[in-house]
């Protein structure tokens, strides 16, 4: 260790004369001087008293030497100085200062030590959980390596983890930090706390195992993090360093390696479709097949609204990686803070059983969309399963699940309306009964609507749990309000589309 860098641990208030011939010169032993002391070369500090050294007086000796407990009413040109000196007026003993400098070149030398092994192990490894191996051998705790998804791609050998740690089981045992995680230990702050920290910070709990974090890049882009857990002993000196040096060794290796864990092949594909990507059926199969992704040609797109619950993108990959274990076959990627899942299956009914129950625990809303076999669909399907998402949960705030079938007309609809006057198109009989149960609070509007959608009567009766006759009664007043008398398959067809442009424009009522 170089002299001027050793010499940074004393306190520079109390330094009140030096003189370092050689700044620069490599320090391998740190003594106090004594009568018996024999070998005064350029790589040793003695540490001594003033008194001690005047005794032993090696004035011409080429050591570096650290002179305390100076009488300050001795002039300094009346003392006679080595060449390679510091005068130090700390409170601290010749024993303390001994000690002080001792375990600085101690933690350099075991940060040097450590370097040249990881070094050495970057050209030697043939896989990241090699190196790791090493790291943790040198840190005495284990490392792990996570992507900016919570989830674990690599880790040193490890026996065991304590098992009150909530934090490591998930890892360990399911291979990400589930959801439930998040809120309990605040885990969507310290994950932009990784984001956003360049260097190795320590982070301390009282109910958990301490951590040395470390956030990791790759190719100039965050590409996750390292953590060591204070788990066999208590974090060293030098174990920061330590881990700055080995984000180097791993992000060099990961760019030799290629490894990209934010996307996979797949969800590119799938992604430059969206975002406008020129294939045809043909060109993107063959793209697939490159990396062996065989197609089936039974297509739908599940979209998970991310609005309402996800406000970090952390979080959003906590829900995917709970997803990618019910439905490993499914290619699940982000899209806008929207979780999309891509099947590609024969029946999709079993998958939303499952989904359903997932929505359900996790109050959030989906909507899926209608078999396709073209892939290169997929981008239309896409943005038609995401106005099913916005219609549903504007019309049906309390539905989980949405499907495209039951919203497509609402879907055609706003495009309409986007590009004309709707109202025109809605039947001016039907607002007058909605205007009339308005104004009078009556329901023979909706009566009319459940007996059309049923294509019965009672049915509508049964469901709206009043009598028969009263139905009628409804049912009868609709037809007198409203003018209409014969009600052919033209007729019902245009009033089932007015009760939904009513839906989705209920201030056409509002309008003179």
């Amino acid at each position: 260790m170089k002299l001027l860098s050793l010499l940074d641990v004393l306190p520079s208030e109390h330094i009140i004369k030096k003189n370092l011939t050689s700044p620069e010169q490599n320090i391998h032993q740190i003594c106090l001087l004594s009568s018996a002391s024999e070998a005064f070369t350029e790589d040793i500090i003695y540490i001594s008293p003033v008194s001690v050294f005047q005794e032993v007086n090696r004035t011409d000796a080429p050591s570096a030497f650290i002179l305390i407990n100076m009488n300050p009413d001795e002039p300094y040109d009346e003392i006679q100085l080595p060449n390679n000196y510091i005068i130090y007026d700390g409170p601290q003993t010749a024993g303390t200062l001994f000690t002080m400098l001792l375990s600085r070149l101690r933690e350099t030398n075991r940060i040097t030590e450590a370097e040249l092994a990881i070094s050495r192990a970057l050209f030697e490894c043939t896989s990241v959980e090699e190196l790791l191996d090493v790291a943790a051998s040198l840190l005495g705790n284990p490392v792990l390596m996570q992507d900016f998804t919570t989830r674990l791609l690599a880790h040193s050998t490890i026996e065991s983890i304590p098992a009150e740690d909530e934090i490591l089981n998930s890892v360990f045992h399911i291979g990400y930090v589930t959801a439930d995680l998040f809120p309990k230990y605040d885990y969507a702050n310290v994950l932009e706390q990784i984001k956003n920290t360049p260097h190795t910070f320590l982070l301390k709990s009282e109910k958990k195992s301490d951590r040395l974090i470390r956030r990791l890049n790759v190719n100039r882009r965050y590409f996750g993090w390292f953590v060591t857990v204070a788990y066999n002993h208590p974090f060293q000196e030098g174990d920061m360093e330590i881990m700055n040096f080995l984000c180097g060794a791993l992000s060099l290796f990961l760019e030799k390696e290629n490894i990209v864990p934010n996307m996979t092949r797949k969800e590119i594909l799938l992604q430059e479709l969206i975002h406008g990507g020129v294939y045809s059926d043909e060109s993107f199969k063959n793209r697939a097949g490159a990396f062996s992704w065989k197609l089936h040609n039974h297509y739908f797109i599940v979209i998970i609204s991310a609005s309402d619950h996800f406000e970090e993108s952390h979080t959003i990959m906590a829900y995917k990686n709970h997803l990618s274990l019910s439905f490993p076959d499914a290619v699940i990627f982000e899209e806008n803070q929207n979780l999309v899942l891509f099947f590609d299956v024969r029946d999709l009914s079993p998958h939303l059983k499952s989904l359903a129950s997932f929505l359900e625990k996790y109050k959030l809303t989906a909507a899926y969309s209608c078999e396709f076999k073209q892939i290169t669909d997929f981008a239309y399907l896409f943005q038609q399963t995401l106005s099913v998402l916005s219609l549903g949960t504007m019309l049906n705030p309390n539905h989980r699940l949405l499907s495209y079938r039951d919203y497509a007309i609402y879907s055609a609809l706003q495009k309409i309306a986007a590009d004309g006057n709707i109202k025109y198109l809605c039947m001016p009989e039907l607002i007058t009964v909605c205007r009339y149960d308005k104004t009078y609070g009556t329901s023979f509007s909706l009566s009319k609507r459940l007996a059309l959608e049923l294509a019965s009567v009672k049915l509508a009766a049964q469901k709206l749990n009043i009598h028969r006759n009263t139905m009628e009664y409804r049912l009868k007043k609709f037809n007198e309000i409203s003018g209409i008398k014969v009600y052919n398959a033209a007729v019902v067809e245009q009033l089932l589309i007015s009760y939904k442009i009513l839906d989705l424009f209920p201030s056409l009522l509002d309008e003179v």
